[in-house]
């Protein structure tokens, strides 16, 4: 049962979603052109500068339009990026509330399936089009950052500027294999962490949705936005810090660890694999409250 109601929750936006993907894709294609017309613009714009002669206006006016256009384009895709993620994350917890406590609840219930069953078909589900959207932003980035760099390339003296030997000198084949590794487990830690501020959202509707009787949108909308943009502003603010005072002493450590550069990736990828179960963990532990909040205490009457 639990492969249908799968079935049944991957399938209720697909449409509207493999759309907004192919939308997000072909303007992260325009813009990415954008952008490397910019940086090519732009490097342009300094030569002509550099020379010292009196410039074609024709041609200034041009390089200007594609600097305005360039600057367009990033804009542009930037705020597709955040509409496209939060329109994601949007039609998830709508999906959530709607099947579990509006009058589609008793629709819902009717079948002969356990809640829990009910739930993480539904936490599943969203997580999959959550890492699904995450996986096409980060298509469009790459793209884009691929855009600039050939953009780069391609202008005169750019070349020169690069630290090619530098670059060559610290991506040996093993330090190459070993980065590729820990690269895995950091995209396997960033899923853990996104499961867990689901789960975390998931248990925050649930507890405002099964609280209060009467204004339910109205308690789940306050209840959210107090979670996440109150309560968590400080968290986030404090834990960033830390995280960077940690990752500052634990660069300073691994720089001497280097010397045995085994030794140090191991350290890495057990730091790394650490932060994934204890996301993990997390994660079930507030998918378990909220399974026993909706068994225990859901009441659509």
């Amino acid at each position: 049962m639990f492969k249908k109601c799968l079935k049944y929750d991957l399938k209720a936006f697909a449409k509207i979603w493999l759309i907004a993907a192919a939308v997000m894709l072909v303007l992260s294609v325009v813009c990415s052109i954008g952008l490397g017309s910019f940086i090519n613009a732009t490097a342009s714009m300094a030569v002509i500068e550099g020379q010292g002669s009196e410039p074609d206006s024709l041609q200034i006016m041009s390089l200007v339009a594609r600097m305005c256009i360039g600057m367009l384009c990033y804009i542009v895709l930037i705020y597709s990026l955040v509409i496209f993620l939060g329109g994601t994350s949007i039609m998830v917890l709508i999906r959530y509330y709607t099947k579990f406590f509006t009058d589609q609840g008793y629709l819902t219930f009717t079948l002969p399936v356990r809640r829990s069953t009910q739930f993480w078909s539904k936490a599943i589900a969203g997580f999959v089009y959550t890492a699904a959207s995450g996986v096409v932003a980060l298509i469009s980035i790459l793209m884009a950052i691929g855009s600039v760099i050939i953009a780069l390339v391609m202008t005169p003296n750019a070349a020169e500027s690069f630290p090619i030997e530098e670059l060559t000198s610290i991506f040996t084949p093993v330090n190459g294999v070993c980065g590729v590794i820990a690269l895995l487990l950091a995209i396997l830690l960033i899923a853990a962490i996104v499961f867990a501020s689901m789960m975390m959202n998931y248990l925050v509707i649930t507890l405002a949705a099964t609280m209060f009787r009467k204004l339910k949108i109205l308690s789940v909308i306050v209840s959210y936005y107090v979670v996440n943009n109150i309560i968590a502003v400080p968290i986030i603010y404090v834990g960033t810090y830390g995280l960077m005072f940690a990752l500052m002493f634990l660069a300073m450590g691994l720089e001497t660890m280097f010397a045995v550069p085994v030794l140090a990736w191991l350290c890495i990828y057990a730091l790394l694999l650490l932060g994934i179960v204890a996301a993990v963990t997390v994660g079930i532990i507030l998918a378990n409250f909220t399974v026993l909040r909706l068994e225990r205490k859901l009441n659509l009457a």
